[in-house]
């Protein structure tokens, strides 16, 4: 299956789980304090903590995981999770990584959901 479709099945998961996230949530693109005019797309922040990214590739490679790092640090969030649904056993698919506070300031930024194309879910 396409990633798209690993990741609406994963939405669907946390809302019957009550679980809070927002999906495809945009974050701007900044260097030094200054707006670049883009964005990064992040696939899911759960419960306002985590940062999921889904894959669905035969291996995960050093670029997925200086994505996740990268969302880490411009979002200020500490955890992140990649799940390569890709795997044999979904276990042997998930990478943890956490951002190393002594490396990166610890300023946690405000997410929102401002794409059109967001989904959010508040369920308690």
């Amino acid at each position: 299956m396409l990633e798209a479709l690993y990741e609406r099945a994963l939405a669907e998961e946390f809302r019957l789980r009550g679980i809070r996230f927002t999906r495809q949530t945009e974050v701007a693109a900044k260097y030094k304090g200054v707006d670049l005019g883009g964005f990064y797309r992040l696939d899911f922040m759960v419960e306002n903590t985590v940062v999921v990214e889904v894959k669905a590739v035969q291996h995960i490679l050093p670029v997925h995981r200086a994505q996740l790092l990268t969302y880490l640090r411009i979002t200020g969030y500490e955890i992140g999770l990649i799940l390569n649904f890709h795997a044999a056993v979904m276990k042997d698919g998930i990478v943890r990584m956490v951002r190393s506070p002594k490396v990166f300031a610890s300023r946690r930024l405000p997410v929102q959901a401002s794409s059109p194309h967001a989904r959010c879910s508040t369920h308690p």
